[in-house]
């Protein structure tokens, strides 16, 4: 007969909850994790893949939206940017950043790779791209009346893949191209 004590099930349930939410859990997991794309404010949470932070929409008066970040670890709440119309959320797998895109207006967007840490500065990837970009891309982005941004996924963990789309005087038919921009700044013409 054994002498070992019994774990009542509920105990036993609980103190797997618990190794499965710590630390070391969420780092071996995080890899493993599937980002996708949350539309605020029709969601009102875009939790990271290893669920240690989480962004909290909150709405005020019409048409003013918040973003919070929220560290479940740490329990701290911090105000990332107040936004009008809708965003959209994409988690980098490495839970170290996010991709914003930011429907301003009716006629453009704005993408952004916002940091956790936040001694490390906003990266506006539309003004990278501009930047970067062939003349004659460069105005199709500036000249035509209606052009977007938009992220759309992360190639691994240190490079965003970004749509950009438009019409107007310059493209009257309209135009869709995809690049990616790289934590080193580069920028590349992707087929799709």
């Amino acid at each position: 007969m054994s002498c070992r004590p019994q774990i009542f099930p509920r105990a036993r349930g609980l103190l797997l909850l618990g190794m499965l939410n710590g630390p070391l859990t969420m780092a071996a997991t995080a890899s493993q994790a599937s980002t996708n794309i949350v539309s605020f404010p029709e969601q009102s949470q875009a939790a990271s893949p290893n669920r240690r932070y989480v962004i909290v929409g909150e709405n005020h008066a019409e048409p003013f939206h918040t973003a919070i970040l929220e560290d479940r670890v740490l329990k701290t709440r911090r105000k990332l940017f107040d936004y009008d119309r809708h965003i959209d959320l994409l988690w980098n797998p490495d839970n170290t950043s996010f991709a914003l895109t930011d429907y301003e207006e009716s006629d453009y967007s704005r993408c952004s790779i916002i940091f956790i840490d936040q001694t490390l500065p906003t990266i506006r990837v539309w003004d990278k791209l501009v930047k970067a970009l062939t003349p004659t891309e460069r105005k199709s982005l500036l000249e035509n009346h209606h052009v977007y941004i938009a992220a759309m996924q992360w190639i691994g963990t240190g490079a965003l893949k970004v749509k950009v789309w438009g019409y107007g005087e310059v493209d009257p038919s309209g135009f869709t191209r995809f690049y990616s921009y790289d934590r080193d700044g580069r920028v590349k013409r992707l087929n799709n």
